[in-house]
């Protein structure tokens, strides 16, 4: 009953920044068109899934003044424009940790740390 219901929201709430973080870290990995270490993708992937989840609750705390402020200057388009905002705000969190992690592995191979990086062809092989 309502125990279950409650167990299964803590569940959740305690298993959503792991996940993220880990959703984070396999883009950040899998996606770019270089090798890249993982120990160097691990500070950028906890980095950017803590901010997308301290995100998440930003919006939870703004919302009724956002929807009270769209409501009164774009009333037909509440649910899209907060949609567009935050998903601007996701995305540019998510690109500043991959510069951020592309960055390092860059200053790593100037310091003459040759063998951080190997770059592939556009497609994996």
């Amino acid at each position: 009953g309502h125990l279950g219901a409650v167990l299964q929201s803590i569940l959740f709430k305690a298993s959503a920044m792991p996940l993220t973080m880990l959703i984070i870290f396999f883009v950040y990995w899998l996606l770019p068109n270089a090798r890249i270490r993982v120990r160097r993708l691990i500070p950028a992937s906890i980095a950017v899934g803590a901010l997308l989840e301290v995100c998440k609750y930003i919006n939870i705390l703004t919302w009724p003044w956002l929807r009270a402020k769209l409501r009164a200057e774009v009333p037909p388009f509440v649910q899209s424009i907060s949609i567009i905002l935050w998903a601007f705000f996701a995305t540019m969190i998510i690109l500043a940790g991959a510069e951020w992690s592309a960055r390092v592995t860059v200053e790593s191979l100037q310091d003459g740390d040759r063998e951080q990086v190997r770059v592939t062809d556009a497609v994996h092989s």
